[in-house]
Order: structure tokens, then C-alpha cells, then sequence
């Protein structure tokens, strides 16, 4: 008898789950997967052409479709790629549903005809472009895929297409600020509104005044300041500006920012997998931006230091050195995870510097 009141409860509980699991389906007829279902959706189109369009506007694309086969058809999965935002079952078959979206996993009755509703957005996109909706269920088709293709013209177009500082040094930004020009050109007039965000650094100005192209375009330059602040290592920015086209301005701002040392690689130096047996180089560069500097001292700390073996080269005295790394063939296997130390004498007033080293050895 306690088995009996057991397995009871237990029936009660998957019997309430179920009922939850299928709780906002509007059919009173819901049914659970059906394996080889004879139902099908018929698509009245798989492939919209919405033509061209501009970025950041979006366009909703519609596929009619209807259940046929005299059996209904359950849709358990819309999946959208890129280029679509999202995607839903729109339930003409029943007029509850109005303004509302029918739920995944409930059943469609056969002979109903609805609409697979998908919002396609050109926000990050230039030129051809294409979407697809994979729709899954237990019809017939098992998988159907609908696809919407579009041509997006570009809104603004800047010359050069990213401000490059290039690699200024330290010592150099202390002097005064660098200076590039941009210029960029709307498919229409337009203005700035705001900038957003700028960041310390970097300051932006116009320059002169706007130009109305003969076809009716648009071109402002602007002028672009790096300034004293930023610290040594690799820049890399947008500037956005909010315009009364509807379309934010991207200007990128990109730079290599050294100090007094330049180093080649910057931050890590990585030997990869190692066969057993096998040694494997790296070297690492270490040049003056301004001025001379001492020899460089070294020391390979942690893991590493047990399998690599390491030795300086004078390329040119207080100019250019180069310190090449070795790994050891006979090394076991393992994961080697340390950190290379680069100081000079104290007296130089030049600044530590730390790389992280690692490699792994299989068998």
C-alpha cells in the first residue's frame, strides 16, 4: 500500500508538470511530440529580397505559411543567424491571439495558416548581406529554412577609415599633442549632436566648414588631437558622435604608444605545445625610443626557469638588444607557466618590465 501511495504521488507530480509545461498553449487540443507526424508547413516564400537599405534601420520580413497533411504540426525551435533580431509565430488561425505571439512547442491545427514574423537589422553591416531562420518541429519537413537578403549602404564613409597615430613615444606626446585629420561624407546632410564618451587623451574638433556635394552628400573634416596621458602599450578607441541622421559616427582611433623602451613582443612570449624532444625559440626585442640605454638585466622566474635557458644580444650598444629564449629537448612533459623580469640599474630611471612565458610539453 505505501508503494501504491508512492507511485501515485509521483504520477500526480509529472501529471501537474506537464500541465504547467503546456499551460499557455491556446489549443485545448495540445499534444506532446509526435515522431513521423504526416502535417507540413507550406511556405508561400522562403526568400525575401529586401533591396537596399541603410545601417541602423530595420525591416520586418514576413513568411506566410500553412499546415497541411490533415494532421497538426507542433514548431519547437526558431533559430535566427546574424542580421536577424529575433523571430516569432504569428497565429492568424485564431483570433485570440491577436497582436500577441504564438508559443513555441504548441500545436498548430492542421489547415491553419499563419506568418513567421523576423525583424532583420542592417546595424553592422555594409554591403550584401543574408539571414536565415531555421524553423525545426515535428512536421514533416523536419527543418525548413527561410532566408532574407538585403544590400546595405553605408551612412558615413571617413578618409582615412581609422585615425593611426602610428607609434608615437611618450617623451614625443610630452612635447605637444599629434594631430590627424579626418574627413567623412553622409549619404545626405547632416550635423553633430553630441559626442559621446571621448576619452582622456584624445580630443576632437571640426574643421572649417561643412561641403554639400554635388549629389547631394555631405563631407565635414575634423581634426583629431592624441594627447600627453595615455600610458605606453597599444591604443585602440571610437569615437562615436550622435547625428540628426538617426546613425551614429564611428571615427576608430587606433596608435602604439611607446615608452622609453620598445618591446617586441609586448606582453606575453608563448612556446606553444612541444613534442617531447623537440626545442623551440623565441626572442624578444628590446630597442631605445629616445636616447641610450643600459644593458638590460634577466630572469626567467617559476616553471620555466626549469626547462629554458635564455642569452643577450647587443644589436647596437645603448640602442637595440635581443634576448633569445631556448626551451630544453629533454624537458618533462607538462605545463610550464612563469614570467620573464627585464630591470636595468637603478641609476638609469628606466622601468621594470614583465612578460608572461609559458609552453607545454606532451609525451
Amino acid at each position: 500500500m505505501e508503494y501504491w501511495k508512492r507511485g501515485n504521488v509521483f504520477g500526480l507530480s509529472v501529471g501537474l508538470i506537464f500541465t504547467l509545461i503546456f499551460a499557455n498553449c491556446a489549443s485545448p487540443a495540445v499534444t506532446s511530440w509526435v515522431e513521423g507526424a504526416q502535417g507540413d508547413l507550406v511556405f508561400g516564400v522562403r526568400e525575401v529580397e529586401v533591396g537596399e537599405t541603410r545601417q541602423q534601420r530595420s525591416h520586418r520580413v514576413e513568411f506566410p505559411f500553412v499546415v497541411v497533411g490533415g494532421e497538426p504540426v507542433l514548431i519547437s525551435d526558431l533559430t535566427a543567424s546574424v542580421g536577424f533580431t529575433r523571430a516569432h509565430i504569428r497565429a492568424d488561425w485564431d483570433a485570440s491571439f491577436s497582436g500577441e505571439y504564438w508559443p513555441l512547442s504548441c500545436e498548430i491545427p492542421a489547415g491553419s495558416k499563419g506568418v513567421i514574423v523576423a525583424d532583420f537589422d542592417s546595424n553592422h553591416f555594409v554591403g550584401s548581406m543574408q539571414s536565415t531562420v531555421a524553423v525545426r518541429g515535428n512536421f514533416a519537413s523536419s527543418e525548413i529554412q527561410l532566408k532574407a537578403s538585403a544590400f546595405v549602404l553605408e551612412e558615413f564613409s571617413n578618409d582615412p577609415t581609422t585615425v593611426n597615430f602610428g607609434e608615437p613615444s611618450m617623451a614625443e606626446l610630452s612635447q605637444g599633442p599629434l594631430r590627424r585629420v579626418v574627413r567623412v561624407v553622409c549619404r545626405e546632410p547632416f550635423n553633430i549632436l553630441r559626442w559621446k564618451d571621448i576619452p582622456p587623451g584624445l580630443r576632437i574638433e571640426e574643421l572649417g566648414e561643412a561641403e554639400l556635394l554635388e549629389d547631394g552628400r555631405m563631407a565635414r573634416s575634423f581634426d583629431v588631437y592624441l594627447l600627453h596621458g595615455f600610458g605606453e602599450g597599444p591604443l585602440h578607441s571610437d569615437l562615436k558622435a550622435e547625428t540628426d541622421v538617426g546613425v551614429d559616427l564611428h571615427l576608430p582611433v587606433s596608435a602604439n604608444i611607446l615608452g622609453n623602451i620598445q618591446y617586441q613582443p609586448f606582453r606575453r612570449m608563448s612556446f606553444g605545445l612541444l613534442p617531447h624532444g623537440e626545442s623551440r625559440t623565441r626572442r624578444l626585442s628590446i630597442k631605445s625610443t629616445s636616447g641610450t640605454i643600459p644593458e638590460p638585466h634577466f630572469e626567467i622566474l617559476g616553471e620555466p626557469a626549469v626547462i629554458m635557458t635564455a642569452q643577450l644580444v647587443v644589436i647596437k650598444p645603448g640602442r637595440e638588444y635581443q634576448l633569445t629564449i631556448q626551451t630544453d629537448p629533454t624537458a618533462a612533459a607538462g605545463k610550464y607557466h612563469g614570467t620573464l623580469r627585464i630591470t636595468f640599474p637603478e641609476d638609469s630611471a628606466l622601468a621594470s618590465k614583465e612578460f608572461f612565458v609559458n609552453a607545454r610539453v606532451r609525451e
